[in-house]
């Protein structure tokens, strides 16, 4: 790999330059890590063996299938599901399965290389996949075929978008690639990611292109994942007002202004989060009060017209139409 990258623009130019097609990404938060399926990393842990031989990586995917269906998990949703369908299930509740996420989008990748191991560098591998010698695209037919079909065939792996897609995979536009339990450094290029960034790039993509935790990991599960106890907690500004606006947008008037307090607690300079509780405010009834946070918006961004407007349309529940019209 090269030097860091230290911004958004410098990654998407490296992407640009990149050969092949069909482009897939996964990012991850080491560089040092391997491209690897769970199911490889929980036998390499379990085991004294330096690198899980094939015959124990299909052993163990057959035998966690086996275990599954023997608790009658292959039968969800009214009918039974094939290996790769359960796999699929398995490995989004949090199992360890042949299955590897990528994502069709560079910048979803970027996130991941930057979400965790702040003291480290990070990598976003991209691997182009239109190599017909090197890759399988699972077809409708290919799905009701054993796991064993697909493991270590004529050294190709292959790559699944499952047709039943949950929040998460939409929102992450994941694509399982599978087929061996590691995928070797010949199939995709590295592109670091400098730790002393990782933040700073975070919140870029967040403010820029809308790609947050909670956007990402958007079903129950990744839900509940995303707060467990080992997730960090840090609550910004930010996130309280737009708590504020999504409750608000529900007609939750109350509880909206508390998610604006507390955003205004924190940035007390926060423009738009005045201009929102005072929103609130005037669909509580409460036009002065409303006003009090206009006049603090306004002082605070001369430039934000919709606090302009607002204002005026409760100087005119008020009866104060002059005032409206000038605003």
């Amino acid at each position: 790999m090269n030097k860091p990258i230290g911004a958004i623009e410098e990654f998407i130019a490296k992407t640009e330059k990149l050969e092949g097609r069909s482009l897939l990404y996964r990012g991850l938060a080491d560089a040092t890590w391997e491209v690897s399926a769970s199911a490889y990393r929980r036998i390499k842990t379990s085991s004294e063996v330096a690198l899980p031989p094939p015959r124990i990586f299909q052993n163990y995917m057959e035998q966690l299938l086996d275990s599954a269906g023997l608790r009658g998990f292959r039968n969800r949703q009214g009918r039974s599901h094939s290996d790769l369908e359960l796999l699929a299930e398995l490995q989004h509740n949090g199992a360890a399965t042949c299955l590897i996420d990528f994502t069709t989008n560079a910048l979803v990748a970027l996130w991941f290389a930057c979400r965790e191991e702040l003291d480290k560098d990070g990598k976003v591998a991209a691997m182009a996949t239109d190599n017909t010698e090197s890759f399988s695209t699972v077809s409708y037919q290919d799905l009701e075929k054993p796991i064993k079909e697909f493991l270590y065939k004529d050294e190709k792996l292959w790559k699944w978008e499952p047709s039943h897609l949950s929040n998460r995979i939409v929102a992450q536009q994941s694509i399982f690639v599978f087929g061996e339990g590691i995928i070797e450094e010949r199939h995709y290029e590295k592109i670091r990611i400098d730790k002393n960034n990782k933040g700073k790039i975070r919140e870029e993509l967040e403010k820029r292109f809308g790609i947050t935790e909670r956007h990402l990991f958007s079903d129950f599960t990744g839900f509940a994942l995303s707060n467990a106890h080992n997730r960090p907690y840090s609550y910004t500004t930010e996130d309280y007002y737009y708590l504020g606006v999504e409750l608000h947008q529900q007609g939750d008037f109350q509880k909206a202004k508390n998610y604006y307090d507390q955003a205004i607690d924190l940035d007390p300079q926060f423009a738009v989060a005045h201009n929102g509780r005072g929103s609130a405010k005037r669909a509580l009834g409460d036009h002065q009060g409303a006003i009090t946070d206009y006049d603090q918006a306004i002082k605070l961004d001369p430039q934000l017209v919709v606090a302009y407007y607002n204002r005026g349309d409760s100087k005119r529940a008020l009866g104060d139409h002059q005032g409206a019209i000038t605003d």
